[in-house]
């Protein structure tokens, strides 16, 4: 009985898990570069005690925030600053606590510092660091991530090359989603900079998150958690009439 009770519980842990993950990518539906990143796998279990033999194993579910990066839906902007990056590509940023952090996100704008930032504040990172640009009359970016300028003392508009975004391949790597909605490895370690990886200037890539699947999503996991109360209860009531029966029996 103890092995339906184990069971049934981490069924109902991972149910909650997935309920909460529908319901942020809910709220994520038109945040631009939004990924998905619920995932699970069934183990087994040994109950073991010292010098004794198993007892029995029970399944339980794991689950993780591992990345799916698979490339969303392209969004055409005309916007110069906005990039939507190549295959499993993803930009190099500067996240709050200073490390090296990735995201898909390329609505790319220029503070008054002249600091590169996306969108969320995040930023951004070249080959040689934060990139900070010159107080400048137009910038580009070209399809290999290069970011020129003509600086506002230019006489003659020729672009001055400031810096490359970095940009890394994600394939066969496993990024972790963080607090922040940033993504980074499971050692936490940077990843190398990769020139094949390039992008389209003036397109962004949109949410992966699809209203209508998580809203079907919603209602299962609505209904898994009810059928694994009702085992729960059913499970006591068995429980119960086995009692019965044994004093029955005495």
């Amino acid at each position: 009985m103890d092995k339906l009770i184990f069971t049934v519980l981490n069924g109902m842990k991972v149910s909650e898990m997935r309920q909460a993950n529908t319901f942020n990518e809910l709220a994520n539906v038109n945040t631009t570069g939004f990924k998905s990143s619920f995932n699970s796998v069934a183990v087994a279990k040994d109950l073991t005690s010292p010098d004794a033999f198993d007892s029995r194993a029970f399944p339980s579910l794991r689950y993780g925030n591992t990345v799916n990066l698979k490339p969303g839906p392209m969004i055409a902007t005309k916007n110069d600053l906005d990039v939507y990056i190549s295959n499993k590509g993803v930009l190099a940023v500067q996240a709050k606590d200073g490390s090296e952090a990735y995201t898909r996100r390329g609505d790319l704008k220029v503070t008054e510092n002249g600091v590169l930032t996306t969108g969320a504040g995040h930023v951004v990172l070249g080959n040689q660091g934060p990139i900070t640009l010159p107080p400048s009359s137009r910038i580009t970016i070209n399809q290999t991530g290069v970011i020129s300028v003509i600086p506002m003392s230019s006489t003659d508009n020729t672009f001055q090359e400031i810096d490359r975004l970095k940009l890394v391949n994600s394939e066969g790597q496993e990024l972790k989603i963080r607090e922040d909605g940033l993504y980074e490895t499971e050692s936490k370690q940077p990843l190398p900079e990769d020139g094949a990886i390039g992008v389209m200037v003036g397109a962004l890539e949109g949410s992966s998150a699809k209203p209508v699947e998580l809203m079907v999503q919603m209602i299962k996991d609505t209904r898994d958690y009810e059928m694994q109360v009702r085992v729960i209860k059913n499970a006591k009531e068995i429980s119960t009439s086995s009692a019965s029966m044994i004093r029955m029996d005495s």
